[in-house]
């Protein structure tokens, strides 16, 4: 996967309510918060005309090197604690975060998601990136002016 600088790769710990090291999964990627506020995010789509899904890979380098929207799980941590701003409009979908990768035991490769299920939302490691990602997912970044 792509490698990049970060605070973390320079040596800094994340700061990461939700440490899945203590799972056992390896964090390979991570950049810290960028966000200040949940009403500034707009959705994004990342496919493009007659695609259906894209993988992991793929999503990543549209989020970081095309969309803007590389938001990591400091990010994700953030919406995830202010799940009452979150706009009505983010539920129907899938909410990576790609700025931050995980390695699990079996060796796959895991973004922190959003999703939506009931009433409420949920932060999960389950946006494997050896998978697709559909028209349910969308990723986020700040609203553009």
């Amino acid at each position: 996967f792509l490698r990049r600088e970060s605070c973390w790769a320079k040596g800094g710990e994340p700061n990461l309510r939700y440490d899945w090291r203590k799972d056992g999964l390896e964090l390979l990627e991570h950049k810290p918060r960028t966000i200040t506020a949940v009403s500034d995010l707009e959705l994004v789509p990342f496919l493009r005309d007659g695609e259906k899904s894209v993988r992991g890979c793929d999503l990543i380098g549209r989020a970081r090197y095309e969309l803007g929207a590389d938001l990591g799980q400091e990010d994700a941590e953030f919406l995830f604690e202010r799940q009452a701003e979150i706009s009505v409009e983010f539920r129907p979908f899938y909410l990576p975060f790609t700025a931050t990768i995980w390695r699990d035991l079996g060796g796959g490769h895991l973004v922190p998601c959003l999703c939506f299920v009931g009433e409420r939302w949920y932060l999960v490691d389950r946006g494997r990136l050896e998978y697709v990602f559909d028209s349910y997912t969308r990723l986020l970044r700040p609203r553009r002016k």
